[in-house]
């Protein structure tokens, strides 16, 4: 019978695209902890609570910039994890905080390089997929 091979196949797949993932991040997170930082402050955190954008200030090189990210995240949100109400009070509006910049583009930036938490997800989806797919492949084998 090959439905259990195609099952466990299409489960090892999943179980390899998202450690894929996971590495991408880890990999991401490494080279954004290495970028250069700048003293900036929080613009705006509380009128996340009415659909706001977070939002930093910080100037590199003479020229200012507003950051949105806290952590980096392939969808281009970094808020996901955390409600509006926890990154408010994390990051109160006119607090100093540390700035990690790209050098090659100083407008992208991040407030937290070393956060995984989306990864997290990416990284429960394998172990599932993973095991979902050695549990198929062991009923396709007997």
């Amino acid at each position: 019978m090959i439905v259990p091979y195609v099952i466990a196949g299409v489960c090892l797949l999943l179980a390899a695209g998202c450690a894929q993932g996971v590495f991408h991040w880890w990999q991401r997170a490494r080279a954004m902890a290495r970028w250069p930082t700048v003293k900036g402050k929080i613009a705006s955190s509380w009128s996340m609570l009415d659909g706001e954008p977070f939002k930093y200030d910080y100037a590199v090189g003479g020229r200012n910039y507003v950051g949105h990210r806290i952590y980096w995240s392939a969808g281009g949100t970094s808020t996901a994890d955390a409600t509006a109400q926890e990154i408010a009070e994390k990051y109160p509006p006119g607090a100093d905080v540390t700035v990690f910049y790209d050098p090659k583009r100083p407008a992208t930036a991040v407030l937290e390089p070393r956060s995984m938490q989306n990864a997290a997800t990416s990284l429960a989806f394998a172990l599932a997929f993973g095991f979902l797919g050695l549990v198929f492949l062991g009923v396709a084998l007997r």
